[in-house]
């Protein structure tokens, strides 16, 4: 089955066809502002399918002037090229920046906007601005053959992002490396008895009942409760090292204990997203191998039966599987475009495929809500959808979405809540996981610890990377 994304038409048929740009003179090229033409970025052009002769990169054009121009900006309305744009931004909270594509008609300096996205800033500034063209490059491409994101109008006021704080970029960057190499993340698995129609009500978890507060040898992530079992799939991971593996939990006298592994077999396994149908149960785990994404029939013996592979050839992070208006639908993010900015959505007819990439692809661009964060859920006929806030660490916190549109054509969603935290709790770094079993709702949390085999497991590797470069040189 073809899973890839579509490549955009080269610049005259998609113009032409595009409702957002106006029509113009086919063998005119665009007008590209505020990007600067480097190889990274004719080839990401070139890529798909977008012919060199087809754009006209002019990075320092002002405005107005006599024909319609597409320019890069950040919200503030600078060129994303300015110099000094990147740098002022890079690695200073709150580390995420918007980035837009905007039209100016002819003779006119007034931004129509066309496309939207929310990029991290964290990172090597190199890396960061190579993220950014990468993104800059998609939304120019999308536009172009008229398959760009359309955002409501509580995305844009709900979404406003805080002004630039915090120390020089440089400074911060260096502390969050020395950061990273001293500490290590400790998860813990948590529950609430509050609903998630309580918890969009109140706009807060309420009281959070942690299973594995304390420091061991392996943590738990990602719950999803077994409909109709008591159990709960997890991944299980050791502190020092190693693959997860997807294993079961089960209460017993309000104790829930180790009950047995559904899914080992020496490659990563996490995210053990279950759907339940016709008493039948589903599995749909993160396996991040390219092609590695396998949908299972899983029985109560734990055994599971292949049924199809969902996308060959791509490599899916935190596939979610769920049903909206006849369709089955998966949300995932794709790593190859980028490891937590973005949305894509496969749907098929039929569990066992085959299944369609959807047309906007990615269908959201943005570091705080896009990469999935548990099973969507419906309140009074509304369907939410929760998303990871990774802008300021992976898992910072999580963002509940109201899906406006979803259909094979079209896709919108709006935030209404964002929760993060507790900055007081036993995980106070990080909220990855929300799905609910009715009567409880499961998240899980992160706290950063100072692990001593851990931070020596670094040390060594890095000594042996550091050796094996003075080899190599």
């Amino acid at each position: 089955m073809d899973m890839s994304v579509h490549a955009a038409p080269a610049w005259p048929a998609a113009h032409a066809a595009s409702p957002e740009l106006p029509a113009e003179n086919e063998q005119e090229p665009c007008i590209i502002a505020g990007l600067e033409p480097t190889g990274t970025v004719r080839r990401a052009f070139a890529d798909r399918g977008i012919a060199d002769s087809a754009l006209s990169f002019q990075p320092d054009l002002r405005l107005p002037c006599g024909k319609t121009v597409l320019r890069l900006e950040r919200d503030s309305g600078e060129p994303l090229n300015r110099a000094g744009t990147l740098r002022a931004v890079w690695h200073r909270p709150p580390y995420a920046v918007r980035l837009r594509l905007v039209r100016y008609d002819a003779g006119s300096a007034v931004p129509l906007v066309l496309d939207e996205a929310v990029v991290g800033t964290r990172g090597a500034f190199t890396e960061f601005v190579q993220g950014t063209e990468r993104v800059a490059v998609q939304l120019l491409a999308d536009a172009l053959c008229g398959s760009g994101r359309r955002l409501s109008d509580a995305e844009s006021s709900y979404s406003a992002l805080p002004p630039v704080s915090g120390m020089d970029g440089c400074f911060d960057h260096l502390r969050a490396r020395w950061a990273d190499r001293l500490r290590s993340e400790w998860w813990s698995l948590g529950f609430t008895s509050r609903s998630p129609r309580e918890i969009l009500r109140a706009g807060s978890l309420g009281t959070v009942q942690w299973l594995a507060p304390a420091l061991g040898t392996a943590y738990c992530a990602d719950p999803f409760p077994w409909p109709g079992t008591g159990k709960v799939l997890c991944e299980e991971m050791p502190l020092t090292g190693g693959h997860g593996r997807i294993v079961v939990l089960t209460e017993r006298d309000g104790v829930f204990r180790h009950d047995g592994v559904v899914l080992e077999d020496g490659e990563h396994h996490s995210y053990p997203c279950i759907y339940r149908e016709n008493n039948e149960t589903f599995l749909l785990p993160e396996t991040t191998s390219r092609g590695g994404t396998m949908l299972y029939r899983v029985s109560d013996g734990y055994s599971l039966t292949p049924i199809c592979a969902v996308a060959e050839g791509r490599r899916l992070a935190d596939p979610t599987l769920f049903r909206h208006e006849g369709r089955y639908w998966i949300a995932c993010t794709d790593l190859d475009f980028g490891s937590h900015d973005n949305l894509v959505l496969l749907y098929a007819d039929h569990l066992d495929g085959p299944w369609h990439s959807h047309p906007v692809a990615p269908a959201r661009i943005d570091i705080r809500g896009s990469r999935p964060a548990g099973s969507p859920f419906v309140v009074d006929g509304v369907l939410f959808r929760p998303a990871q806030d990774c802008a300021a660490t992976y898992g910072g916190g999580i963002a509940i979405n109201r899906i406006d549109v979803l259909t094979p054509q079209a896709f919108q969603e709006s935030p209404v809540l964002r929760l993060l935290p507790d900055a007081g709790g036993p995980f106070p770094h990080g909220l990855h996981t929300f799905v609910s079993d009715g009567a409880r709702t499961w998240i899980d949390g992160k706290r950063f610890v100072l692990d001593w085999p851990t931070l020596r497991q670094k040390l060594e590797a890095r000594l042996r990377r550091r050796r094996s470069a003075g080899v190599s040189g």
